[in-house]
C-alpha cells in the first residue's frame, strides 16, 4: 500500500495505490518547474530505500519501475524537482529534515573525537560567549534535538532572499549568457528584508585547563584581532604571520626547530563583520606544556619590545604578497575571493590595492600593535589534554 507525498507546486499522480512486489508502478509528475529532474523517494517509517529519477520536459515527468521484493508493507512515495542551484534555493521542501538531523548529531558527536577542533572550539566558545560567534556552526545535541522543519523552513523563509544573495562566476564563460541564466533562476525568488548583522561582541579573557584522556595536550590561546573594515587589517595579517605563520616563523624556528618540543604550532586570525581574532595553537606531550606556554609568550614579549628586523619584515611581506598571487592561480580563490570582496565591501577590491595594503606595514606599526594587543587583560586560553589539574600561572606577559 502506498501513501503519496509532494512538495509545493508538484501534483505525483501513480496508476493506482496498491501494488504487489515485483509489479510494474507507473507514475506521472505535474511541476511548476518547467524543465530538470523529478527525484523520487520510495520512505518507510522515515528512512528512504529507493531512490529514482526521470527527466522534467514542458513541466511533466513519466517513470515507471518494478517493485523490488523487499519494498513490501506500508510506503510512502515523495516526488521533488530540482532544476539547478536556483531551484533549489526556489523550491527546497526539506524531504530529508530527519536524515540531515541525525548526520549532524554525528558530525556533532564527532568533534570530541578530535582534539585540535574541539580546542577551537571551547576557545571561540570562550572568547564570545553571548553572541552568535560564539556557538558551533553546528549547533549542540540540545538544539539539533529540539529543532523542528518548521523552524528551518522559517530561518530558510526570511534569509534566502535576492537581497543576500551575491552571485560570483569565474572562469571563461559568456557573461550575457550566464546573467541570462542568472535571472531566469533566481527572478521567482520573492523579495525580502535585507537583516543586518549581530552588534559587535565582547570579547572575554580567562583561563581554561579540560581533562581528557588524550595523549597530547592541546593549547591554544588568543586576543582580539581586526573587524573585516579594520584598516590595520594589514598590519594584523603580518603580526600574525611572523609570530606563526609558516616554517619561518618565530613560533616554528623556535618551538619546533630549536627546542623539538612540538610537531604542530601555528598562529592564526580571522576577521569578521565587527570585530576578529589572533590566535595561536599547539600540540603538545604533557611534560612539555609549561616549556612550550612560556617560550611561546616569551616570543611575543619580543614581539612588543622589539621592532622586527628588517630582513624579517621583508620576507614576511614577500611570503603574504606571494599568497595572494599565488591564490589567482585557482579559478575557485578567484571566485571566492570576488564574492567576499563584494559581501564585505561592496566593490571588488583590486589586487593591486590589497598589494599596497601589504607593502605600507612598516615594523614601528606591528610593534604598536603587539603592545595593544598582546595584553594579559586581552587573552583567552584553553589547555585540553591529560594535565591532571596541573595549573598554569596565569598568562606570562
Amino acid at each position: 500500500k502506498v501513501n503519496f507525498g509532494t512538495g509545493e507546486g508538484l501534483l505525483l499522480r501513480p496508476d493506482r495505490a496498491i501494488y504487489r512486489c515485483g509489479e510494474t508502478m507507473k507514475l506521472e509528475i505535474f511541476s511548476t518547474v518547467r524543465r530538470g529532474t523529478a527525484f523520487i523517494d520510495m520512505v518507510r517509517g522515515g528512512q528512504t530505500l529507493l531512490t529514482m529519477s526521470a527527466p522534467v520536459a514542458d513541466g511533466r515527468a513519466v517513470h515507471a519501475f518494478d517493485i523490488p521484493q523487499d519494498l513490501f508493507g506500508g510506503m510512502e512515495v515523495r516526488a521533488y524537482v530540482i532544476q539547478s542551484n536556483g531551484d533549489i534555493v526556489r523550491d527546497s521542501q526539506f524531504f530529508d529534515f530527519e536524515k540531515e538531523r541525525n548526520v549532524i548529531l554525528e558530525e556533532i558527536a564527532s568533534m570530541e573525537d578530535v582534539p585540535e577542533e574541539h580546542v577551537h572550539e571551547v576557545l571561540t566558545r570562550n572568547l564570545w560567549p553571548d553572541h552568535p560567534l560564539g556557538t558551533p556552526i553546528a549547533g549542540s545535541k540540545e538544539t539539533m534535538t529540539a529543532m523542528t522543519v518548521d523552524d528551518v523552513r522559517s530561518y530558510f523563509q526570511h534569509w534566502y532572499r535576492p537581497e543576500n544573495l551575491v552571485v560570483s562566476v569565474a572562469g571563461c564563460f559568456d557573461e550575457a549568457a550566464v546573467f541570462a541564466q542568472i535571472q531566469e533562476e533566481f527572478s521567482p525568488l520573492p523579495a525580502g528584508a535585507v537583516s543586518q548583522p549581530d552588534g559587535a561582541p565582547t570579547f572575554t579573557p580567562g583561563v581554561q585547563q579540560i581533562e581528557s584522556e588524550i595523549s597530547q595536550d592541546h593549547l591554544c590561546f588568543a586576543f582580539p584581532g581586526p573587524g573585516i573594515h579594520d584598516e590595520r587589517r594589514f598590519v594584523y595579517n603580518m603580526l600574525s604571520n611572523a609570530l606563526g605563520g609558516g616554517s619561518t616563523s618565530r613560533l616554528f624556528e623556535t618551538i619546533r626547530e630549536q627546542e623539538g618540543l612540538a610537531y604542530s604550532i601555528y598562529a592564526h586570525h580571522a576577521s569578521y563583520w565587527h570585530t576578529g581574532m589572533m590566535g595561536v595553537y599547539a600540540a603538545i606531550a604533557p611534560e612539555n606544556l609549561k616549556k612550550t606556554y612560556e617560550l611561546s609568550f616569551a616570543e611575543i614579549r619580543k614581539l612588543r619590545e622589539e621592532p622586527l628586523p628588517q630582513q624579517e619584515l621583508d620576507l614576511n611581506r614577500e611570503q603574504l604578497k606571494g599568497s595572494v598571487l599565488m591564490a589567482l592561480e585557482s579559478t575557485f580563490n578567484r571566485m571566492a575571493r570576488v564574492a567576499k570582496s563584494y559581501m564585505y565591501h561592496g566593490r571588488i577590491l583590486p589586487v593591486d590595492e590589497i598589494i599596497a595594503g601589504i607593502e605600507s606595514v612598516t615594523s614601528e606599526a606591528i610593534r604598536q600593535l603587539a603592545r595593544d594587543r598582546y595584553t594579559p587583560e586581552q587573552c583567552a586560553l584553553v589547555v585540553l589534554g591529560p594535565t591532571n589539574g596541573a595549573p598554569l600561572d596565569g598568562v606570562p606577559l
